[in-house]
């Protein structure tokens, strides 16, 4: 009992009572009285208790022994014979109704002691007694709230606690206590809200109460805010070292990873054996990119604990994100099955993303066929299905450059998924090139040019200039011609013919030794004026027979494939994809075979080598009318071993039918200096190539490009995004090339590069897809002028089915 009265005023009242005639007559209570008095109440109630058996109607003998009750500490008995009261003299209601209420208040009974101290309150207006009623009131709530909270029933305590703060003031500590019923029930904001109060009312005891403010603060979802109070927390070296605790799950919310992983660290050196806390280091350290390191901790956790499944899972999601995608499918798969067949989801997904990744879209999908995720659908049917379903696409490829070129090619492909590792695919593509044959313009603009000459020179009377002029143009006339691959030539082996008639031996012979006594000699006669005349005569018969300008080339290529897959993902061997194409090409009449093997190699995670053999054509107007053709072979590695870094390289050898061979390597290195949400690579790449028989003056220009040798080199910055439905890719590039002809003549200059590609998901099974692009040599370089340029656009539609 937390009040007594007084002993003193507890004789009067006995002493008071005994004067009462209904109670004079027990002689037992005199003696229970005087031992009340000297305080021995388990005595006095020895006496007592039987006299209430025997009178349980009197209520003034019933008042007695609850009070007697009430100051042994028998609380709850008090309370019953103050009820006990009610019933047999409801008149006396107002004489007990305190003590009642009091009673219940200390038997624990706070659901009736607040109903008794609320009707008390109403009873009766003196300041003294409503301020006696509103403390009991208030104590009474305050143990309900106690005796809620204790048996886990915060709703039922905030309810308490809401009637608790109606009666009284709301001080610092009613309002920590409410923040701290609000977090028990996670509602977090309420509570972290109820902390800033408390903390505003009494900022002398912030420190007290910081730690539990910025926990509240993190699970309501502010975690900047939190990240700032665990920090002051820290600085203050409050509840250390768990305040590192809450300061990197903040950082971890704000995707700050690498503060989360400092954060970490620190905890760990105070708690070395802490799992949880290095669990989350080890995340940490794989979302800050830092794979190695997380590597490391991920390894750490399964050594003390093998069969720790979440450092499993962590580990190959560590392996994944650094590309070594078929390790982590082998972590995943070491992964127990759950005893209820229940698999996470989430770990369902990664594992399936690291199948895809590794090439293996036919394992992936099995994972993600029954989850209803709207991530995981997402993944599985706008992206992994596509690569086993069956495909088509049609594009329209379009291009033009400073050659007046222009090349439209339609193209169509149709692939069928014979069986998760084989793929039939049908390609049918077109070639539409509208612009100016170059080599053969050159040749008749340099023949007549020269032929100018000899007009000129005979026309100045000499003959024996025109005559060596004559010779220089049938030596180059015949070694161009013999290079020649088309049949006839309109006017110009007429001409060698003439020339041959013409010069005859002699005078060949004459311009050779440099005589020019005998070429005079020969050219005196009226039969040598009249052969060099001739000569003259053709000059305009050539210029005259000159085809026109302006040509054009159409032609269509069908190349049918198969493709196929050896090896699984666990091989040791590595992963090979050979392919075989054979098709036709037909270009304005001219047929020939088209062929192509090709073979990509994957003998280790970070590693691929491509290999090719096959033949082609040039896609200009003078090779395709001089029939060129080429089989090339090449090899190329790739080589990433961090996400950041990528380094490939390729050799290719090309065999020309005009027996020119040509060697090109190849070269790119590149760091993303950024990889989320918008990859982005700064880098390096070039090409240099040599001819064996590169095109000069004695050789007829058969309609391609073809110097001595070419070597380019430049920096280039791209940039790759995926958001939802569309798909983004761009790049440019600025850099030097050097170039030498087949004459031994230099060229070097600035040139650029920019393109890119745009691609919206229409559906899981449509695509559109945009690309555009421009090159071009010494544009805005400080040498002034444009050399060669080339624009390039296509569009397309791919579907899967």
């Amino acid at each position: 009992m937390n009040a007594r009265l007084p002993i003193v005023a507890l004789l009067g009242l006995l002493l008071g009572l005994s004067s009462l005639p209904s109670l004079a007559v027990h002689p037992q209570r005199e003696q229970a009285r005087m031992l009340a008095a000297q305080q021995q109440f388990g005595a006095a109630l020895e006496l007592l208790r039987p006299l209430v058996a025997q009178f349980p109607l009197d209520s003034d003998l019933l008042i007695e022994v609850a009070r007697v009750e009430g100051y042994a500490d028998h609380n709850a008995m008090a309370a019953d014979l103050y009820e006990q009261v009610l019933k047999v003299a409801p008149q006396r209601r107002n004489d007990i109704l305190s003590s009642l209420a009091w009673q219940s208040l200390w038997a624990g009974r706070y659901d009736r002691a607040a109903e008794l101290f609320r009707e008390r309150m109403t009873l009766w207006a003196t300041p003294e007694e409503t301020a006696d009623s509103r403390r009991g009131l208030i104590e009474a709530l305050r143990m309900r709230q106690a005796a809620e909270i204790a048996r886990g029933d915060s709703v039922a305590a905030l309810s308490t606690l809401d009637q608790l703060d109606a009666v009284r003031s709301r001080d610092a500590d009613a309002w920590a206590e409410r923040a701290r019923l609000l977090g028990r029930l996670d509602r977090n904001s309420e509570s972290a809200a109820a902390w800033t109060k408390a903390i505003e009312q009494a900022p002398e005891r912030r420190h007290e109460w910081l730690v539990a403010l910025a926990w509240q603060t993190l699970w309501s979802g502010d975690a900047q805010g939190a990240r700032g109070l665990f920090t002051e927390a820290h600085a203050a070296r409050l509840d250390l070292p768990e305040s590192w605790r809450g300061l990197a799950q903040s950082c971890a919310a704000l995707d700050r990873h690498p503060c989360a992983a400092e954060a970490w660290g620190k905890l760990l050196q105070a708690s070395p054996d802490d799992r949880p806390a290095r669990r989350g280091l080890a995340r940490a350290l794989l979302w800050s990119e830092r794979y190695d390191d997380a590597e490391a901790e991920y390894r750490r956790l399964l050594v003390d604990q093998p069969d720790d499944v979440d450092a499993r899972q962590g580990l190959a999601q560590v392996l994944n994100f650094s590309g070594r995608h078929r390790a982590a499918a082998g972590e995943f798969e070491r992964i127990p099955t759950p005893a209820d067949g229940k698999d996470d989801e989430g770990r369902r997904v990664s594992h399936a993303r690291a199948l895809y990744w590794a090439g293996y879209a036919d394992k992936a999908m099995p994972l993600l066929e029954p989850l209803e995720d709207p991530n995981a659908r997402w993944l599985r049917d706008w992206r992994i299905r596509r690569e086993v379903l069956n495909y088509a696409s049609a594009t329209l490829d379009y291009s033009e450059d400073a050659d007046r070129l222009s090349i439209v090619a339609p193209s169509a492909t149709v692939g069928l998924r014979l069986s998760p590792t084989d793929t039939f695919e049908v390609n049918v593509s077109g070639a539409s090139l509208h612009g100016y044959d170059q080599p053969l313009q050159s040749i008749y603009s340099d023949t007549a040019r020269s032929l100018g000459f000899v007009v000129s020179d005979l026309n100045g009377g000499n003959a024996a200039a025109a005559a060596r002029t004559a010779t220089e143009v049938y030596d180059a006339l015949t070694g161009k011609l013999s290079n020649q691959r088309v049949s006839s030539v309109p006017g110009l082996n007429e001409l060698r013919g003439d020339l041959d008639s013409a010069l005859g031996r002699d005078i060949r012979a004459a311009v050779a030794a440099n005589d020019s006594a005998r070429l005079n000699s020969l050219l005196s006669t009226p039969e040598g004026s009249a052969l060099i005349g001739r000569v003259a005569a053709n000059a305009q018969r050539v210029i005259d027979s000159q085809p026109a300008a302006r040509k054009s080339v159409s032609g269509t290529e069908v190349l049918a494939s198969y493709s196929w897959r050896i090896g699984e993902i666990d091989s040791p061997r590595g992963t090979l994809r050979p392919s075989v194409g054979l098709g036709v090409r037909d270009y304005d009449g001219w047929q020939s075979l088209a062929w192509r093997l090709r073979a990509r190699y994957d003998p280790a995670d970070l590693w691929r080598i491509d290999a090719e053999v096959g033949n082609g054509l040039i896609n200009t107007i003078g090779a395709l009318r001089n029939r060129v053709t080429y089989t090339s072979t090449s090899v190329g590695l790739q080589y990433t071993p961090t996400p950041r870094w990528e380094f490939a390289s390729s050799l290719a050898f090309l065999g020309f039918d005009d027996g020119n061979d040509r060697v090109r390597l190849t070269w790119r290195a590149g760091r993303a200096v950024q990889l989320q949400p918008t990859r982005i690579v700064l880098g390096m790449e070039g090409n240099v190539f040599t001819d064996s028989r590169p095109w000069d003056d004695r050789l007829f220009n058969r309609g391609y490009y073809n110097p001595d040798r070419y070597f380019e080199n430049r920096l280039f910055a791209a940039l790759y995004r995926e958001r939802l439905r569309w798909t983004y890719y761009a790049k440019a590039a600025i850099g030097r090339y050097n170039e030498v002809d087949g004459s031994g003549s230099h060229a070097s200059g600035n040139n650029y590069l920019v393109e890119g590609w745009v691609a919206y998901d229409l559906g899981p099974g449509w695509q559109l897809r945009a690309a555009a692009g421009l090159s071009d040599s010494e544009a805005g370089s400080p040498g002034g002028g444009g050399g060669y340029w080339r624009r390039f656009g296509s569009l397309s539609i791919n579907a899967w089915w």
